[in-house]
C-alpha cells in the first residue's frame, strides 16, 4: 500500500484543482510499483513557508511510503516522473523538488480491519 505525502509551500500551490495531479503521482508510482492502484493513497499538506538552499521559494517534499523493498531504479524512475509532474502541474524548479523513500513490514500497516502480513 504506498502512500505518497506531498508537502507544498503555500506559494507553491497554483493550481485549483490539485487531485489532478495527486491523481497523477498515484498512477505514476502503483505502474513503477507493480502495484494495484486501489491500494495508493495520496495526500497533500500545505506548509506556511519553506526555506529550501536558504531561500525561501516554492518548493515540495514528498514521501513514498510502501511496504516491502523500494528497489533503487524504481526510486530513481519515480523520482523522474514526479518531478516531471510537478514541475508540469506547479512550475516549482526541480532543485526545489526533495522525495524520500520509507519501506515498510506488512505486519505493521494496517487497512481495512487488518494488517499486510
Amino acid at each position: 500500500m504506498p502512500q505518497i505525502t506531498v508537502t507544498l509551500s503555500k506559494q507553491a500551490l497554483t493550481t485549483k484543482n490539485p487531485i489532478t495531479f495527486l491523481q497523477a503521482l498515484s498512477k505514476s508510482v502503483a505502474e513503477i510499483l507493480h502495484k494495484p492502484e486501489k491500494y495508493v493513497m495520496a495526500s497533500l499538506v500545505l506548509a506556511e513557508s519553506f526555506c529550501m538552499a536558504g531561500k525561501e521559494a516554492p518548493s515540495c517534499y514528498i514521501e513514498v511510503s510502501s511496504i516491502g523493498p523500494i528497489m533503487p531504479e524504481k526510486a530513481l524512475q519515480i523520482t523522474k516522473e514526479f518531478c516531471d509532474i510537478i514541475v508540469a502541474a506547479l512550475q516549482i524548479d526541480p532543485s526545489c523538488i526533495s522525495i524520500r523513500f520509507i519501506e515498510h513490514e506488512g505486519r505493521l500497516w494496517g487497512w481495512n480491519h487488518q494488517l499486510f502480513s
